[in-house]
């Protein structure tokens, strides 16, 4: 998940396509942006802070997989 200011940053800044970067697609966007989060989390997801460096959010996510696994276990 990313805070509404990276969100913001992305889309703006996005050469792939352009949603997001008119006015009523970005409140959609920056809208259903917590709504998510609430929606991952409650059905139990590991949320991870995609707005950090890329090497912290692949450390995170690998962090996360090894813990399901040591669960398992």
């Amino acid at each position: 998940m990313i805070d509404e200011d990276t969100l913001r940053h992305r889309l703006a800044t996005r050469t792939t396509n352009t949603f997001g970067q008119h006015p009523e697609e970005l409140a959609a966007a920056l809208k259903w942006n917590p709504r998510m989060r609430a929606i991952y989390e409650g059905h139990g997801a590991t949320i991870i802070d995609a707005s950090k460096p890329l090497t912290e959010v692949v450390d995170s996510v690998i962090d996360a997989v090894q813990g399901l696994r040591g669960s398992t276990q």
